[in-house]
């Protein structure tokens, strides 16, 4: 049985699917943002470490990538990290022995699944056909699928980001996927009414609870009704929580530490409608073109780095859509009655804009994704119809986490294995109206 990499004169699949891995960032809107391609020169920023010699190291990147599953061979790793010490010393001749504070060890968990696509060459080719364009045929199926995972990935960082893990992990079983539950992001903030469940030192539903849940759908549902929207006085509340949250500021390659912030067409839209944003960009001074706005970022606010994206998620709840349960948050382009009628909470978002009014955008501190490899990008081929080649395809194991953090062993007053906390992004929704006024 004949194999059309074997008559290629210059491509073999072991090049080519190397090729794909270190390219499957350049076309990605967050590839700048991906660990190891993005460099970090401040130190001391992390405000917690991996413990152990064999496991992940936090790099300083917005987006971690570990490739630990490689060479552990394991669908979940729980990465240990230890709380900072937090309890007050003992003073003058008073006995330290008994005050020990006892390390609280936390963990990320990063699992994975598979992701694999094919593309069918035209059929019917003959084997001399075949023989003849074989390079021009699979060096062409290598760009089409490089294209595809750059049209595709960028909604996994983003629903990641959101709902906690991406469509590979939330995909139903019999689907495939990992069934892993939407859980909102911990740390919500809605335009108008502020946090969720957050009262500035402790929550009042604790995140990953369907009461959390609930608290989430009911802010948005009166996001809904009140129109809270986009403006530079919310930026500059959130540039204050960050910090308060632990977020640590990205640090770029001059040193230069800030928070980027993604935003919507539509929000960006009611930001510049905004008075205070049209005056605060009237006093600039001139030759503002540094390296954060040569990032791409639209403009730099308090701190924060703006990034516009139209193919940013809203938010789908009960009173405005009709197909999601009640007390219950979607995210994404909704699906289609097929995609919904298989399980899946979003739809396909390649080349499909999500039409919600309610818009959500997030801010990123350090490590605030975790991309966890366990195979890299391989390409395959389907053979068939008497040697007639049918499909070349790319498989990779290759899931995408926010990076929230769970108790390990109940030291920290909740059930073991509960959520602890999130220090590294927050998200925020608008009622930024999707369809444009033409009037």
């Amino acid at each position: 049985m004949f194999s059309v990499f074997a008559l290629t004169s210059r491509a073999n699949p072991n090049l080519l699917a190397e090729r794909m891995a270190r390219q499957q960032w350049r076309k990605h809107k967050f590839g700048l943002w991906v660990a190891p391609e993005f460099i970090k020169t401040g130190a001391g920023m992390e405000t917690v470490g991996s413990i152990g010699g064999d496991g992940p190291k936090f790099t300083g990147a917005p987006i971690e990538v570990f490739e630990e599953f490689v060479k552990l061979g394991r669908t979940t790793i729980d990465i240990p990290v230890k709380n900072r010490l937090i309890q007050m010393p003992v003073y003058g001749d008073k006995a330290l022995r008994g005050t020990a504070e006892r390390y609280v060890i936390v963990y990320r968990t990063v699992p994975i699944n598979y992701t694999r696509k094919a593309v069918s060459p035209p059929t019917g080719m003959s084997y001399q056909i075949v023989k003849k364009y074989a390079d021009q045929v699979v060096f062409k199926c290598d760009a089409d699928l490089r294209q595809w995972w750059s049209d595709y990935h960028p909604g996994n960082f983003t629903l990641s980001v959101l709902a906690g893990a991406s469509r590979d992990l939330i995909a139903p079983s019999d689907e495939g996927g990992r069934a892993v539950p939407i859980h909102s992001h911990p740390n919500f903030y809605v335009a108008g009414s502020g946090p969720v469940s957050w009262n500035g030192n402790s929550y009042t539903n604790l995140p990953y609870t369907a009461a959390y849940e609930a608290d989430v759908a009911a802010a948005l549902t009166g996001l809904a009704g009140s129109g809270g929207g986009m403006t530079v006085a919310l930026i500059e509340n959130l540039s204050v929580e960050a910090p308060r949250r632990k977020i640590a500021r990205i640090v770029n390659k001059n040193g230069f530490e800030f928070y980027p912030l993604w935003i919507t067409d539509a929000a960006w839209k009611q930001l510049q409608r905004d008075p205070e944003f049209r005056e605060m960009f009237r006093q600039m001074p001139p030759g503002f073109s540094g390296d954060i706005l040569a990032t791409g970022a639209e403009a730099f606010i308090s701190g924060c780095a703006i990034y516009t994206d139209l193919n940013l998620f809203g938010a789908r709840v009960k009173a405005t859509d009709p197909n999601v349960a009640d007390n219950v948050v979607e995210y994404g382009p909704a699906p289609t009655d097929a995609e919904r009628a298989l399980g899946y909470p979003v739809g396909n978002w390649i080349e499909k804009i999500d039409t919600s009014n309610i818009k959500m955008g997030f801010l990123m501190g350090q490590g605030a994704l975790s991309v966890g490899v366990g195979e890299r990008m391989v390409l395959t081929e389907l053979i068939d119809d008497h040697e007639f080649v049918k499909e070349i395809g790319v498989r990779t194991i290759q899931s995408v986490v926010r990076s929230d953090i769970l108790d390990y062993d109940g030291l920290t007053g909740a059930a073991a294995g509960s959520f602890t906390e999130n220090t590294s992004s927050l998200v925020f929704a608008t009622y930024s109206p999707h369809n444009l006024s033409w009037s």
